[in-house]
């Protein structure tokens, strides 16, 4: 079975940490408009951006993207993520 889990690197964090900022969103933000509750959500998105998350849901990545307005630049065979964000 193929995993839709993405290799998600400490740089990778970094992008998304910047296109969450740009967008002018706080970590609850985002968390509430991913659909996460509170008493998760947050602390799921710090996690995420200090790379914490090692693995995480490929969706859950795409989603944040198009919250925050950016967009991933392409996929390779690892699914390690290369991004577009301006």
């Amino acid at each position: 079975m193929k995993s839709n889990r993405a290799f998600f690197s400490p740089e990778m964090a970094s992008e998304l940490k910047k296109a969450r900022k740009n967008a002018g969103l706080t970590q609850t933000e985002l968390a509430r408009r991913l659909g996460f509750n509170d008493a998760y959500g947050h602390a799921y998105v710090s996690r995420l951006e200090r790379g914490l998350v090692r693995r995480p849901y490929l969706d859950t990545i795409v989603n944040c993207l198009h919250v925050c307005g950016a967009r991933m630049a392409g996929t390779r065979a690892r699914l390690d993520i290369g991004w577009n964000l301006g």
